[in-house]
């Protein structure tokens, strides 16, 4: 059985600043992931890539295109090409 507990007197704000920078970048990625779901009905991720895992990969993403470097056509392709790189296509 899982537990929660409310956590009280923490300060989140370096969670809420690192989501006020990145989100534009994660919303792409969301919207990658759509797009690919409806083209390709079914599919396999590869574990890693170039001995690196995909949450690696969209993370440093995410490093690369937060705040004032962000740009949505960069994001992307950034992001559509990393996402090809680690989904199989199945029949």
């Amino acid at each position: 059985m899982n537990r929660y507990e409310k956590i009280i007197n923490y300060d989140f704000s370096a969670g809420d600043q690192y989501w006020q920078e990145t989100q534009a970048y994660w919303q792409d990625v969301r919207q990658v992931w759509a797009k690919l779901a409806q083209k390709n009905k079914r599919f396999k991720i590869k574990k890693k890539v170039d001995n690196q895992a995909l949450y690696h990969s969209l993370f440093s993403g995410a490093d690369k295109f937060k705040g004032e470097h962000y740009k949505a056509n960069a994001s992307q392709a950034y992001i559509t090409e990393v996402i090809a790189k680690y989904v199989v296509p199945l029949p």
